[in-house]
């Protein structure tokens, strides 16, 4: 299925495509808790489908600073419900200030632990389940680190798939960094900022939170934010490491499941390159030009100006098994 953008830059797909879209609700839908080893919980929504096929449950990992109602989490569930699969959104830890109270850890590209254990709960709840997690953007990254450390096949997961994954996180953070995706690392970084903001004042260490902003520089980026807080409370004692740690490219041989990876050699602040031409046994690295980050917005028939091209792509990974 070959991706034919319509004549927007890769910019300005990214930017398009994520302020558009499905915000209300699929019908049928439950509240769940999950509770982690450490005492903190996610929030998980699951949809069922009305008419099911062959048992198969789509998990959903949001993007960063994202969470279960991002245009493109919902946009994409509802039509995967009324295709016969049930969907389960997964919210990351303190995903959003009204999720802070469950979780006084944070969730980061290398806490592939929480990914686990959301498909280990999953797996042991149905037995004949078949499981589908998505892992996008940094979500990917989380999904595939993941899914090489727990290699044993002990999840029933059918088939992997990660879309736009920032597999080399220092490389990508280089790309970030650059002066023309500004823009990008600026609403990035404010809205990390005011999610440790908010974290603090709920669990009651704002001291410690203004010691930290005072390190920061008067236009910092998500690289500073990640250095002075997110890095720290990951257990790492630098930004540094915690790119080289967390980075999914360490890991990928590794991997067990069958795995699709979908990247672009447009996206403005992911770099893959690394990833050309690479090849294991379990996994198929996709790529295609013009997408941006996530985008995807192409040209269709008819009166519509566009269409969400990543969606029919993953409804026909899903039906398909093969593609």
């Amino acid at each position: 299925m070959d991706f034919k953008p319509i004549k927007l830059s890769a910019k300005w797909q990214t930017v398009i495509s994520s302020i558009i879209g499905e915000r209300s609700q699929p019908s049928n839908t439950q509240t769940q808790y999950l509770k982690l080893e450490d005492g903190d919980q996610l929030k998980l929504s699951i949809s069922y489908a009305q008419t099911t096929i062959q048992n198969i449950t789509v998990v959903m990992f949001h993007g960063l600073s994202g969470d279960e109602n991002s245009s493109y989490m919902v946009r994409i569930a509802k039509k995967l419900l009324n295709l016969g699969y049930h969907v389960v959104r997964v919210n990351h830890r303190g995903a959003n200030k009204h999720l802070l109270p469950l979780a006084r850890g944070i969730y980061h590209a290398g806490k592939s632990d929480d990914i686990y254990a959301v498909l280990k709960h999953l797996s042991l709840g149905d037995e004949h389940a078949q499981l589908i997690p998505i892992g996008f953007s940094i979500s990917g990254n989380m999904l595939l680190k993941a899914l090489a450390e727990h290699s044993d096949n002990d999840l029933s997961i059918k088939h992997a798939i990660a879309i736009a994954p920032p597999m080399d996180l220092l490389a990508s953070m280089a790309k970030l960094s650059q002066k023309n995706n500004a823009i990008f690392n600026r609403h990035f970084a404010k809205r990390l900022y005011q999610l440790f903001k908010h974290r603090a004042i709920t669990h009651n260490h704002y001291q410690t939170f203004q010691e930290k902003v005072a390190t920061l520089p008067k236009n910092y980026g998500v690289y500073e934010i990640d250095e002075a807080f997110t890095a720290k409370e990951a257990g790492f004692v630098t930004a540094h490491e915690y790119y080289t740690h967390s980075s999914a490219k360490n890991y990928l041989s590794k991997i067990a499941y069958r795995t699709t990876i979908l990247c672009d050699h447009d996206d403005p602040f992911v770099d893959n390159r690394f990833a050309i031409g690479l090849s294991h046994t379990n996994i198929d690295i996709q790529w295609t030009h013009k997408g941006g980050h996530m985008g995807y917005l192409s040209r269709c028939k008819g009166w519509r100006p566009f269409e969400f091209w990543l969606d029919k792509k993953l409804i026909s990974l899903i039906q398909n098994h093969k593609e």
